[in-house]
């Protein structure tokens, strides 16, 4: 897959708060400030490729450990810091770019939120939070490809995903 950035991946509080998870970016700095790394985003390749259906992944460059707390309400902390070399599917589906140069994130140099957003037209979890957590303060390549692959299932963690089963 191609790489179109580089930096230490985080998301706006409003993703966790308003439950959406729906886009990350890349921040010179972890969420403690103790590691600093120069981000770089090819925002050309990205805003070409915006609405296709495409795969978003992360490399690990770097680990350590999350100073995240984690989310209560979902029980999510993050775990143990991945291996370096190791890939994530953040997801597939339609790429989602938003213009986040209004949110007030210091640590937020780019200005956009880069997702993928769900066409079932659900409102929350876009991208899986247990993946979010687990690469979360990491220092990652971001990887993008066009993709004919279905679309990223939601979250087992969405009241009611994999509720398809007839009762009885």
């Amino acid at each position: 897959m191609p790489v179109v950035g580089s930096g230490i991946l985080s998301w706006s509080v409003f993703e966790r708060l308003g439950g959406r998870y729906g886009t990350i970016f890349l921040s010179p700095s972890d969420f403690l400030e103790r590691v600093h790394h120069p981000v770089m985003l090819d925002t050309d390749a990205l805003h070409a490729l915006e609405g296709e259906s495409v795969r978003l992944a992360v490399r690990v460059l770097e680990c350590r450990s999350s100073g995240h707390a984690g989310d209560s309400l979902l029980y999510l902390v993050p775990g143990p810091p991945p291996a370096p070399g190791s890939v994530h599917e953040l997801g597939a589906g339609p790429l989602f770019l938003e213009d986040q140069r209004e949110i007030p994130v210091a640590e937020h140099p780019t200005g956009l939120g880069i997702g993928i957003r769900p066409s079932d037209g659900r409102t929350e979890m876009w991208m899986d939070p247990r993946v979010l957590y687990r690469v979360h303060d990491q220092t990652v390549e971001l990887l993008i490809d066009r993709t004919t692959a279905p679309e990223t299932p939601p979250s087992p963690l969405l009241p009611g995903a994999g509720d398809d089963a007839p009762a009885g």
